[in-house]
C-alpha cells in the first residue's frame, strides 16, 4: 500500500468517525424532543383544563412536577432495562430477551 492509499484510508476513516458522530448527536437530539412530546402530551393535558393566554401559578407547578416524574420515571426505565440487558441472568416474574433492546 503507498502513501496515497493510507492517506485516503486515514481520510475514509475520519469520515466515518465524524459521520458517526453527527449520527450520535441527531439521535440524541431526537430522543430529546421525544421526551419533551410525551411531557406535552401527558402533563399538559394533566394540569390544564382550558388554554388561556396565561398558564395559572397552579397548573405551572402541576406541569413542573408532573414534567420530574415523567423525566425521572423515563431514567429509571433506560436505566432498568440497560441493567437487564447487561445481567440476562436477573430473576424477573416474566420472560425478557436482552437482545430485544437496541441501544
Amino acid at each position: 500500500m503507498d502513501d496515497d492509499d493510507q492517506q485516503m484510508t486515514q481520510k475514509q476513516k475520519e469520515e466515518q468517525m465524524k459521520a458517526a458522530q453527527a449520527l450520535q448527536q441527531v439521535q440524541t437530539l431526537l430522543q430529546a424532543e421525544k421526551a419533551i412530546a410525551g411531557i406535552n402530551r401527558k402533563c399538559f393535558r394533566r394540569c390544564v383544563g382550558t388554554p388561556g393566554k396565561q398558564l395559572w401559578s397552579s397548573e405551572q407547578q402541576c406541569v413542573w412536577n408532573c414534567a420530574q416524574r415523567y423525566i425521572e420515571t423515563q431514567f429509571f426505565i433506560q436505566r432498568r432495562f440497560q441493567d437487564l440487558k447487561d445481567n440476562p441472568s436477573m430473576d424477573l416474574p416474566f420472560h425478557f430477551d436482552p437482545n430485544s433492546i437496541s441501544t
